[in-house]
């Protein structure tokens, strides 16, 4: 299984695979399915931070489907698919016409006999750009793997790291940007005032700060560029405020 790398990390290297495909400049639609199976139980998260930039980094902004997807259904769909995950049930979210033609399977699931885990499966190979249509090659899926603990979502290889408060990351990229500002460091502090859970503080940095961090980052229309990060963290900003 091959994890998403983190948003802030692949800001300008996502995928010419991407641009080749002759969908590209379709929107897609979205549909959610809901499932009576019983899986990971989100009552026991302390914060809803996690699951929303698992929901739009780590998914949707890593896939490139951030501006192939209607911003409202999206909103929507994220909202339901926390509140199935919050009664502990399964759910599969499907983008049509994902590449060459065929649907891309987004399944919230966990791994056999592990309740504190969520697992969640695609039918997509993301290192050959291919959709999976033979079951017995699913080990070429592109997934993500997280544990509960303490009330967080944790990506499985950094269980045992040490992690630093959402204040400690804040104060040192306010510090950065004073001695030598990138553009990507904005956006980060947007993401630390959302994980402190200061909603309002994070939508005015933003809106205070966007225009400094395209003035300061590369001029490309590839998909990863700065606004379409800028796009993810306004998606993150207005679903924080609807979720519950």
């Amino acid at each position: 299984m091959k994890k998403a790398l983190a948003l802030f990390t692949i800001l300008f290297g996502l995928g010419s695979a991407f641009a080749r495909n002759s969908n590209y400049s379709k929107n897609l639609e979205i549909e959610l399915y809901a499932d009576s199976k019983a899986t990971v139980d989100f009552s026991q998260m302390d914060s809803k931070f996690e699951y929303i930039t698992l929901f739009y980094q780590d998914i949707f902004f890593n896939l490139n489907l951030l501006n192939r997807v209607n911003r409202n259904d999206l909103r929507n769909i994220c909202l339901k698919v926390y509140e199935n995950l919050k009664n502990g049930r399964k759910c599969q979210i499907i983008v049509k016409n994902f590449l060459d033609n065929q649907d891309l399977s987004i399944t919230f699931g966990q791994m056999p006999s592990t309740k504190d885990s969520l697992l969640i499966m695609t039918n997509y190979d993301k290192a050959k750009n291919t959709m999976i249509t033979d079951p017995e090659n699913m080990k070429d899926s592109w997934g993500l793997l997280y544990y509960i603990k303490n009330g967080k979502l944790i990506y499985y290889k950094n269980i045992e790291k040490e992690h630093k408060s959402a204040q400690e990351k804040l104060e040192k990229n306010l510090d950065i940007i004073e001695t030598n500002p990138k553009p990507i460091v904005y956006m980060m502090v947007v993401e630390n005032y959302l994980e402190m859970n200061e909603i309002e503080k994070a939508i005015k940095y933003l809106k205070d700060n966007k225009d400094k961090a395209i003035k300061l980052s590369p001029k490309t229309t590839k998909p990863g560029n700065i606004n379409d990060v800028i796009l993810c963290m306004e998606e993150e900003c207005k679903i924080f405020q609807m979720i519950k």
